[in-house]
C-alpha cells in the first residue's frame, strides 16, 4: 500500500496504523480477534474432553490378529488329504512292484534275479516320487490359504 506524496518510512507507518485498527477495533480490549479466535478454540477442545475412538477396541483387536498371527507350518502327516494320497500311492507302488517282480520272474522260469528286483524297485520309486510330488503341491497350496488368510484379516476390516 503506498500513499500518495509521502515516504517510505511515513507509508509504514499508516500500514502498521491501518493494521492496528484492523486488528484491535473496538470490543476486544487487549486481545486481537486471532488471539480471542485461537483462546475460544482451545477452551472447546478443553471442553470436549479427551478423544476416544468408538471402534478403538475392535481396531486394536484385528491388529492383533494381523501382527500376532502364528507363522506358518505345515505337517504333512496331520493333513487328512495327504494321508489319502500316501496310502494311495503306497497301495499303488506295492502293486507295481509285486506286478513287475512276477513279470519279469515269469521270464526266468519263476525264479526272482537281480534284474527282477531292480526292476520292481524302481516301478515302486516312481510311485514314491508321485507321493512326493503331491506332498509338494499340497504344502503349496496350505501356503498359498495361510497368505490368503492373511489377506482376508487386513481387508475384512
Amino acid at each position: 500500500m503506498h500513499f500518495a506524496g509521502s515516504t517510505r518510512a511515513a507509508t509504514v507507518r499508516r500500514s502498521r496504523a491501518v493494521a492496528a485498527l484492523f486488528l484491535y477495533g473496538s470490543g476486544y480490549v487487549g486481545q486481537t480477534p486471532l488471539t480471542a479466535a485461537v483462546r475460544s478454540g482451545t477452551q472447546a477442545v478443553a471442553d470436549y474432553g479427551s478423544f476416544r475412538y468408538p471402534e478403538e477396541e475392535a481396531y486394536r483387536k484385528a491388529l492383533r490378529e494381523v501382527t500376532e498371527r502364528e507363522p506358518f507350518a505345515y505337517d504333512m502327516e496331520a493333513d487328512p488329504l495327504y494321508r489319502q494320497y500316501a496310502e494311495q500311492y503306497r497301495r499303488e507302488g506295492r502293486r507295481a512292484t509285486e506286478d513287475t517282480l512276477g513279470r519279469v520272474s515269469a521270464r526266468t522260469g519263476g525264479l526272482a534275479s537281480s534284474y527282477a528286483v531292480t526292476a520292481a524297485r524302481q516301478a515302486e520309486d516312481r510311485y514314491l516320487r508321485e507321493l512326493n510330488d503331491a506332498a509338494l503341491r499340497l504344502y503349496q497350496q496350505a501356503y498359498s490359504r495361510y497368505r490368503q488368510e492373511g489377506q482376508d484379516r487386513l481387508t475384512a476390516r
